[in-house]
Order: structure tokens, then C-alpha cells, then sequence
């Protein structure tokens, strides 16, 4: 968080004294990020895992996620671009686990 203070007057950085620290917005951005491009519905209860429409930046060719945990099952899933399309491999599971892909 920056505060607005001039740097001649502090040598560090000045704490901001109404936010939590450290803040734990900025720790849940990336999880957030790959769920969301990724299209990660999970259904704990019911064993599920929906992918809706998943997508990649142009920039990126694949993401591999390890030990997705889905209720008691694990996952490991590969997403790949395919063209225009982003295809979702199953690279291991441990447990029972019903995945749905929805493009």
C-alpha cells in the first residue's frame, strides 16, 4: 500500500497503520486468476469438476495444475491450446472424481 509519503522524508517504507498485514488480498490474486481463465467450477459434494469455457493468454501454450483437491479427490490437469481452442487432459486422478468439460 502506498501512502503518498515523499521519499526525502522516510528512508523505508512507511507501514500503513489501517490495513491488515501482510495483505492477504495480494496472496489470493493468482489462485483467483487460474480459476477464472480456466473456467475451475469445482462441486465438492458431488464429486465434480466443471471447466466452462476455458481459456489461455496469447502468450501462454499450457498450465498444468497438481493435486487439485475436488471434495476427497486429487487432481492433476493439464490445459492446452489446441488452435483456437484450449483443451483440458487429465494427466492423473486419486480418488473419484467426474469431470465435465464445457466449451
Amino acid at each position: 500500500m502506498f501512502g503518498g509519503f515523499h521519499r526525502d522524508d522516510y528512508g523505508v517504507p512507511v507501514p500503513y497503520p489501517v490495513a491488515c498485514q501482510p495483505q492477504a488480498w495480494a496472496a489470493g490474486t493468482m489462485p483467483y486468476l487460474l480459476t477464472t481463465l480456466l473456467g475451475l467450477e469445482p462441486e465438492g459434494h458431488e464429486n465434480r469438476l466443471r471447466v466452462v469455457r476455458p481459456i489461455l493468454p496469447d502468450f501462454v501454450n499450457h498450465v498444468e495444475i497438481r493435486r487439485l483437491g475436488i471434495g476427497e479427490a486429487r487432481a492433476d490437469l493439464r490445459f492446452e491450446r489446441e488452435g483456437q481452442r484450449v483443451e483440458v487432459k487429465v494427466l492423473e486422478v486419486d480418488g473419484t472424481l467426474d469431470l465435465v468439460v464445457e466449451v
